[in-house]
């Protein structure tokens, strides 16, 4: 996961407009989008984590 996350980092920070869309995205700059429209269903997957994470306690 580490691993995973710094390759991803890697990535965006060699996009040279990454340092002007992350001042946009600090300011608020863009369209919103709710969770619910960007990701559907998402809860479901969230309470089976949940359950598994109960079960191995």
């Amino acid at each position: 996961m580490v691993l995973n996350l710094w390759w991803l980092n890697s990535i965006a920070f060699a996009d040279p407009s990454y340092e002007q869309r992350a001042q946009e995205a600090a300011g608020g700059v863009g369209e919103f989008v709710s969770l619910e429209e960007a990701v559907p269903d998402w809860e479901e997957p969230l309470r089976n984590a949940s359950s598994a994470a109960a079960v191995r306690d």
